[in-house]
């Protein structure tokens, strides 16, 4: 089996030296390996006459894994998580042949979920919820059709605070109370959960 030696230079004088073990016809077969200039593995992935298929790792200047998946004729599939310089995990995310499925999440530096993303099976946008530091929801965000937000909830210490449609202008739930009146702004989702509770409270009162 041949091996191929090749260089690319990237910015700040920085080069990756990748090493390619090739079939007899010259296709990428076998572990491919990248180190830095310094010599740091930085990459390897195992290839198959000219694709990808099996493992997939990427590392840290100090050596720590960066991301660990699994690539299926060229296309990733399969779970991938990505993890920080400490190897605290980062994110978790899922592919079916190249596509988005399930869902992706993300970790803050103390280990509690910061996002939550969900895909439905065909690789399509569905719902997003955030999260503090503390594991409390902050919003949740439902997407519909062309990727547009449908519904949006936001809560305050975990608790809802507000909840509203945001195609048809409506609010749905304000400080434990449902609400039947049409939205009077249209941005509302540009705000915090506590500036929006207080302009309903202000509106309402008129």
């Amino acid at each position: 089996m041949k091996k191929d030696i090749t260089y690319h230079k990237f910015p700040y004088n920085n080069r990756i030296e990748s090493i390619t073990p090739r079939d007899a016809n010259f296709m990428a077969h076998g572990i491919v390996r990248e180190y830095s200039e310094r010599g740091i593995l930085v990459r390897k992935q195992l290839w198959k006459h000219g694709h990808a298929n099996g493992f997939y790792r990427e590392y840290w200047g100090n050596g720590e894994l960066a991301t660990k998946g699994h690539y299926l004729d060229g296309k990733k599939h399969g779970i991938f998580w990505c993890y920080d310089e400490d190897g605290k995990k980062q994110e978790r995310v899922r592919f079916y042949h190249g596509r988005l499925i399930g869902g992706l999440t993300q970790w803050y530096p103390n280990g509690k979920v910061r996002v939550q993303e969900k895909f439905t099976w065909d690789g399509k946008f569905s719902s997003i919820t955030y999260y503090n530091q503390k594991g409390k929801r902050t919003s949740w965000n439902q997407v519909g059709h062309m990727n547009r937000i449908q519904l949006i909830k936001y809560y305050d210490n975990g608790k809802l605070l507000v909840h509203f449609d945001v195609g048809k202008k409506k609010i749905l739930y304000c400080n434990r109370k449902r609400i039947k009146d049409s939205v009077p702004f249209l941005n509302a989702h540009f705000h915090s959960p506590l500036e929006i509770a207080e302009m309903l409270d202000n509106y309402n009162a008129k």
